[in-house]
């Protein structure tokens, strides 16, 4: 398989996974040869239990880690999803057979940008493999979430929590969109 690209958003919106399955869906162009949905405990997978169908999902996301994924002879795709306090956390990654080249990248980052535009979210990151923890606050993401390329943040939390600050502290400094 390739390198991930992936994007990770906070959101209040408990129904966001929706949007972004269809965003990743036809980003790809992969139809589903097979998907899976789990619900688990943990990142350990305690408790680990396949779901039948998209439609349970409301019933857990509130308790459990649920992912999405979806592969084919192209590749794969996924949404995976937990709930921190009253925020969830989303995470929407493919995973080609092959590199991604920089045009597919650019698109795959413009794309995100675009659907962020019309949904309810805090912020979000976007890179290739990675790493991003949201119970530490918005300025720790900002300074410190690896494989990131991009961040995209609300107006209201560049106000409160000052992330273009935080991005001036790094190494690799990120693109950054205030929205």
């Amino acid at each position: 398989m390739g390198e991930v690209i992936e994007a990770s958003i906070i959101s209040s919106n408990r129904t966001l996974y929706k949007e972004l399955l269809l965003f990743v869906r036809d980003f790809t162009k992969i139809k589903s040869v097979n998907c899976e949905l789990h619900r688990l405990d943990d990142w350990r997978y305690s408790n680990e239990c396949r779901l039948d169908s998209l439609s349970e999902i409301d019933q857990w996301v509130d308790s459990k880690i649920i992912t999405i994924s979806e592969k084919n002879d192209i590749g794969s795709i996924g949404v995976n999803i937990e709930k921190e306090g009253d925020k969830f956390i989303y995470d929407v990654w493919h995973n080609p057979k092959n590199e991604i080249d920089a045009a597919k990248y650019s698109e795959f980052k413009e794309k995100t940008i675009s659907v962020l535009r019309s949904v309810q979210f805090e912020m979000a990151c976007i890179g290739r493999e990675i790493s991003v923890d949201y119970s530490k606050g918005y300025g720790y993401v900002a300074e410190k979430a690896r494989g990131i390329d991009c961040i995209i943040a609300l107006e209201s939390i560049e106000e409160i929590y000052h992330i273009s600050e935080k991005i001036s502290l790094r190494k690799k400094k990120p693109e950054y969109y205030v929205i």
